[in-house]
């Protein structure tokens, strides 16, 4: 590891090296916020149409989930290549 933990008073405090790497542990990128996003935006959506009762909101969830749908069978094939 390239980061070294440093005591202090008995607690190892991690250095910026160290936080970065763990960081980018996750694997998180652009598509996939674009794919939560439009998720969000789909659901919320879908809470005007229920409390409206208007089919156009309806639509606009169905469109919004389809498309959030689309951006996260994208990013499945990256996540199995970092493994």
């Amino acid at each position: 590891m390239a980061a070294t933990n440093t005591q202090v008073a008995g607690i190892a405090v991690q250095t910026r090296t160290q936080i970065k790497e763990e960081r980018n542990v996750m694997g998180a990128n652009r598509t996939q916020a674009v794919g939560i996003v439009t998720f969000l935006l789909a659901f919320t959506a879908l809470s005007g149409a229920i409390y409206s009762g208007k089919v156009v909101w309806y639509l606009a969830a169905l469109a919004l989930l389809a498309i959030s749908i689309v951006f996260f069978r994208k990013c499945k094939p990256w996540e199995n290549q970092e493994n």
